[in-house]
Parts: structure tokens; C-alpha cells; sequence
């Protein structure tokens, strides 16, 4: 029984060990044979099946000067090639549906792991709302340092190492190049209404109002609030001396008329005056200028771009592929304004810093703009309140019939 158990334990050991082995060669997630690239300044394309593992295990614990954070919009419009200047390393740390939640926790690992010079948030209202469900693929055992570890040896691992094995070369729009920036995509010439219309009612019923409340709020409860971990943010900037630099995305103005289909533009607005509020009070507090508030959102000729009709083959979108998502052209436009660079043609009213003294004058800019919106686009109105009308008609919130 003695030999038959050691037999035992020696053929677990072995294939244990083969796992991990064929795990570590074929690397799905670009987390084993990628570490010092950025120090290398070999900015190549990596082949990995889980943008979060690779950013969250690997490309966070790189040794970083510039970071960038936030949701996809962040991910697929901010290029941080256009930070890297004077010799700097830069990552883009964004992720697909981030919350704000797992923006404070890459932020504080890759302060641990650097010497951050500078870190650029995307800032979306949805993230900040507690009763949106967490990312499909977000693991909290991602931040821990055994994690490369648990996925060596993970059969979970080894059934993507197959994947990755017949997937040859990246695709477009796949993560991602070894800084973290995303392949560029096609241009969805032909279908760039049923992507606005498509993505819309996406962020109408599982971001803005999620099953199964329907609702948004700030915190949950016996979590804490999303604008605390904004203030959390703000203070670790504070305390390891980063230059932080914050912004609203520039969404489509399709994207704010959503957010009021949803009754939610008292909440939206309530939540700048947050964003506000929290960045004095804590420059305040460490006897430092606040950190710069870029609000890009709103309506202006750049936001409000025509969108072709379906079939139309013949006209492309220059700074957006859905109502929600910016093009990396228009990214590299706002990492301009945020630092003081003259760019010729870009609109006065694109991006706009926040402070206690322009924030409420914004505001009226932005009802005003929206009142025009919806006087001079009447196709897209309807369509917008058409979509709103048919996920009312098909989602289901506690407290209602069915």
C-alpha cells in the first residue's frame, strides 16, 4: 500500500508537473515570457486569450513611469505610446466594463511595484454605479502575487494553451501589444447604426440600469461607496507623490442622450459635483493644487459626428465605432488638451477642466447642448427612445410583474 501510494503521489507530482510546463511554454495570457519588455522598449504584439490576466498579473508589476486606467473606452482609445515621451515606460492598464473598485486596486499595485510618475484615468458614470454586477472575468485572486503560480498549474489554463495553440497570430482589435494598447480594429463601415443602436441598449439595461433593481446608486448595501474609492484614488495619489490626471470620456452625444432617456441626468450631474467636491477636498487635505478634471463629455461638433445609415459603404466615422467608444485618433486629440499642446481645429468646448468655479456653468452648457441635440437629430432621438422603449418592454426589475 506504502509503494502504491508513493506511485500515486509521484505520478500526480509528474503530470502536475507536465501542466504546468505546457502551460508556461504555450502562455495564453503573455503573464510567463513576457516580463522586461517595456525596459526593453520592445513594443510588440502579444498573443493572449485574457487581456485582464495578462494586465492585472503581468503588465501591472512591470516597472512603469505612466499608466493608463479605466473601462474599454480608455483601452481602445488611449494609446500610451503618445505618453511615452522622453524615454518614459508606459502601460495602458484599462480594462473592458472596469469598476471603479478595480481601478483603485490596479492603481495601488502598480504604485507598489513603481516609481509612477504619472497615471491618466477615463472616468465613465456607470462604473460608478455599486448595483452593476462585477466583470465576468474579474478574479480577485489576480492580484495575488502567487497568481502566476495558481495558473500554471490550472487545467483552466491548459484548455486556453489549446486555444492559444491553434490562434497564430493576433487579430485586429485583439489585446493587446506588450504596453497594453489594443490592436487597432476595422472600421464598421455599413453597420455603424446597428453598432450604436446595439451598444446603447447594452448600457441601458446592464450599466446605467442593471437587473435586477433597475436602478443606479452610488453604493450598495454593506459595500462602499464607488465615490469613496474615488477618494481613495486621489489620496494614494497625494501620498506617493503622482501626478494624476482625470477625465471624463468623450462619448458620443448619443451616449448622454441615453443616460437621459434613463431619468438619470440629475444623477449624472450629481455625480461631477462629486468628482468635484471629493479632488478639492483632498488637495486640501494634503495642502496640494488639486489634480486636473477634464469633463469631455457633452455636445459639440466633434461629439455630436453623423452617424452614416446602415449600408452606407461609402462614409466612415473619423472619432467614434459605437455611441460609446472614441477612436485612438480622437484620444491622442484629448491627451493633447489635457497637456497644453495646440492643436489646430480642435473645437474650444472639447474637454473643459472642472473646478468649483466652472463646474455648475458646465452643466448649463451641457442641458443646453442637449436641448438643441434633440431639436436638431430627430432620427436619432426616435431610435434612442424607440430602444429604450423595447428593453422596458423586455427587461425584468424586482418589485414589478413580468
Amino acid at each position: 500500500m506504502r509503494r502504491y501510494l508513493i506511485y500515486l503521489f509521484l505520478s500526480a507530482f509528474c503530470t502536475a508537473l507536465g501542466l504546468a510546463a505546457i502551460n508556461w511554454t504555450a502562455d495564453p495570457y503573455a503573464i510567463f515570457q513576457t516580463h522586461g519588455l517595456l525596459e526593453k522598449g520592445e513594443i510588440k504584439p502579444l498573443l493572449t486569450l485574457n487581456e485582464r490576466v495578462f494586465k492585472t498579473v503581468r503588465l501591472a508589476r512591470e516597472k512603469l513611469d505612466v499608466v493608463v486606467l479605466g473601462t474599454s473606452r480608455a483601452d481602445i482609445g488611449i494609446d500610451p505610446a503618445h505618453l511615452a515621451v522622453g524615454g518614459l515606460r508606459s502601460a495602458n492598464l484599462a480594462t473592458f466594463d472596469q469598476p471603479i473598485n478595480e481601478t483603485l486596486r490596479l492603481l495601488e499595485l502598480a504604485s507598489a511595484q513603481s516609481d509612477l510618475k504619472s497615471v491618466v484615468i477615463g472616468l465613465d458614470f456607470f462604473t460608478f454605479n455599486a448595483l452593476r454586477p462585477m466583470p465576468s472575468d474579474f478574479v480577485t485572486d489576480n492580484f495575488s502575487v502567487t497568481r502566476p503560480f495558481q495558473l500554471a498549474f490550472s487545467v483552466t489554463t491548459s484548455l486556453d494553451s489549446w486555444k492559444h495553440h491553434k490562434q497564430k497570430t493576433p487579430q485586429p482589435g485583439d489585446c493587446c501589444y506588450s504596453n497594453g494598447a489594443r490592436l487597432p480594429s476595422p472600421s464598421p463601415v455599413g453597420h455603424y447604426r446597428s453598432n450604436f443602436m446595439n451598444s446603447e441598449k447594452m448600457y441601458l439595461q446592464s450599466k446605467y440600469l442593471p437587473a435586477p433593481t433597475c436602478s443606479y446608486a452610488f453604493s450598495s448595501p454593506g459595500q462602499p461607496s464607488t465615490l469613496q474609492d474615488m477618494r481613495s484614488i486621489i489620496a494614494l495619489a497625494y501620498a506617493r507623490h503622482i501626478a494624476l490626471k482625470l477625465f471624463i470620456s468623450p462619448s458620443h452625444a448619443r451616449q448622454w442622450e441615453v443616460i437621459a432617456t434613463a431619468g438619470l441626468t440629475e444623477k449624472w450631474e450629481t455625480w461631477k459635483r462629486e468628482l468635484v467636491q471629493i479632488n478639492t477636498e483632498e488637495a486640501q487635505r494634503a495642502h496640494r493644487a488639486p489634480f486636473p478634471l477634464w469633463d469631455f463629455s457633452g455636445y459639440n461638433e466633434i461629439s455630436a459626428e453623423a452617424v452614416p445609415l446602415d449600408g452606407d459603404m461609402k462614409r466612415t466615422m473619423r472619432w467614434y465605432s459605437d455611441s460609446s467608444h472614441y477612436t485612438p485618433a480622437l484620444g491622442n486629440l484629448l491627451l493633447d488638451r489635457m497637456s497644453g499642446a495646440a492643436v489646430d481645429g480642435l473645437p474650444d468646448d472639447f474637454g473643459v477642466l472642472l473646478t468649483p468655479d466652472t463646474l455648475e456653468n458646465q452643466l448649463v452648457v451641457i442641458r443646453r447642448g442637449h436641448a438643441i441635440y434633440r431639436d436638431t437629430h430627430p432620427v436619432d432621438e426616435a431610435e434612442i427612445a424607440q430602444m429604450a422603449m423595447e428593453a422596458a418592454r423586455r427587461r425584468y426589475c424586482a418589485g414589478e410583474s413580468r
